[in-house]
């Protein structure tokens, strides 16, 4: 009949046991009451608001999933009871953190509310410890701990991890593009809606803008180590960019980032070096050119990695370049992504590009995935790939999952992050992680603070 509309429901998320006995409704047809080989249990539809998921997260991101100010994922001993839980470090805790960062940024522009400034004010003194906790000017950290604390004793006996000259923190080598986008995300965001209206704070913020900048640049373009030997993936450098066949797949995207980062540093310093820079590696390096083809496609490898840190790329770059050519071009290479993964549903990519070019933007598809991502966090193991109303493709993707040719509602499989592959047919685990929910946050403050979320009734 029309109007009618079918829900995959089963896993753990939905169902005691997917052994399913006998369905039977409320009399209103507002509940699903199912028994299962374990028991009974019921499935019901409650109505709420985007921006009440939103301030249900950062309410839960307060009571547990606040590691020294970054977000972190809480991993459980039960995933029913989640009453005892842990954090750890992540590989890319300055990612993660400008995620937050950016969303609370926004919220308090938009709102005026001081809760949301003091959110992200804790949070950006997290991304200055990654930039300062290694003492080396300039080289910044993948992830910090204080040495004392619980998590951080098998971390002392890892290769990876060294202890600051005071003995009070361990921090991990080998920072990659990932965690240098994320600096640069926080830095603009920050910079933008809070720094810039306070003179201690500016000028704390171009302090900081300056070391880690300037030592890519003054390293030819590459991250060198506490070792002295190049991070692995700390190279935007032309020679690796234009001049290695085998850097083919990360040649147009690492051009943009460091074009961004460039710009980013121009606009937060007003120092004309970082321009003059940005300009030579446009006329004589070929980057701007290098960034109209950032999104390899078909036969090359996808990696959905690679189009969450173009998303976070590309923001600072379209908010803050002028020129109309370099504008056109990287406004072309931004609608090219967004176009090829408008089938994803992908919300913060459609948001990026929707702050550019709303009319092209998929903003009700990225709405539709911001409305069905569960408020329950937890990885519930999603199985697809028994499914007989889904289709597969013949390639299996680089973590060689089966793929799917359609992606799926976003409550009918698990994902916590936006460089997970959406059409993954089996994903999640057990249920005693508990993502921090900052890839909700994201595109549902830019939304509001961009026009194409209404504030709640």
């Amino acid at each position: 009949a029309e109007g009618r509309q079918w829900f995959y429901r089963a896993g753990e998320r939905y169902l005691p046991d997917d052994h399913v006995l006998q369905v039977t409704m409320s009399p209103d047809g507002s509940i699903v009451y199912a028994e299962t080989a374990k028991g009974w249990t019921s499935i019901k539809e409650v109505p709420r608001t985007m921006h009440s998921k939103a301030e249900y997260l950062l309410k839960r991101y307060h009571e547990r999933h606040k590691r020294e100010g970054m977000p972190s994922p809480t991993n459980y001993d039960d995933a029913y009871a989640m009453k005892n839980w842990s954090h750890g470090p992540q590989a890319s805790d300055a990612l993660w953190t400008s995620y937050f960062v950016a969303s609370m940024c926004m919220a308090y522009t938009v709102t005026g509310e001081e809760r949301y400034k003091d959110a992200a004010s804790e949070a950006m003194e997290a991304i200055y410890m990654l930039q300062n906790v290694t003492g080396i000017e300039g080289l910044v950290a993948r992830s910090w701990a204080p040495i004392d604390a619980p998590y951080a004793e098998p971390l002392k006996k890892q290769d990876n991890w060294i202890t600051t000259d005071d003995g009070k923190f361990i921090w991990r080598d080998d920072v990659s593009s990932d965690q240098m986008d994320g600096h640069y995300f926080a830095l603009y965001m920050y910079y933008e809606h809070i720094a810039k209206h306070d003179p201690a704070e500016k000028a704390r913020i171009q302090e900081q803008t300056r070391k880690i900048t300037d030592y890519i640049v003054d390293n030819n373009f590459q991250i060198i180590d506490w070792d002295g030997e190049r991070t692995r993936w700390g190279w935007f450098n032309p020679e690796l960019i234009n001049d290695a066949p085998l850097h083919y797949l990360e040649s147009g995207i690492y051009s943009m980032m460091m074009l961004s980062f460039l710009k980013t540093a121009f606009y937060i310093t007003d120092d004309a070096k970082y321009n003059r820079i940005y300009r030579k590696l446009i006329k004589k390096h070929d980057y701007l050119s290098n960034s109209l083809l950032q999104k390899k496609i078909f036969p090359d490898e996808m990696n959905h990695s690679d189009d969450q840190m173009a998303a976070v790329a590309f923001y600072p770059l379209m908010q803050i370049e002028q020129d109309p050519y370099v504008r056109q071009a990287m406004h072309r290479s931004l609608r090219r992504n967004a176009r090829i993964d408008r089938d994803e549903r992908n919300s913060l990519l459609a948001m990026v590009y929707a702050s550019v070019e709303p009319d092209d933007a998929d903003v009700l598809g990225a709405i539709r995935t911001l409305r069905e991502m569960p408020q329950d966090r937890r990885n519930w193991r999603m199985l697809n790939s028994h499914r007989a109303d889904v289709q597969f493709e013949m390639d299996k993707n680089v973590w060689n999952d089966r793929l799917l040719r359609e992606v799926l509602p976003a409550d009918e499989r698990d994902f916590e992050r936006w460089n997970m592959d959406p059409y993954a047919s089996d994903t999640g685990g057990d249920g005693r992680s508990e993502g921090a929910g900052v890839h909700f946050m994201l595109p549902y403050w830019f939304g509001r603070y961009h026009g194409l979320i209404a504030a709640p009734k």
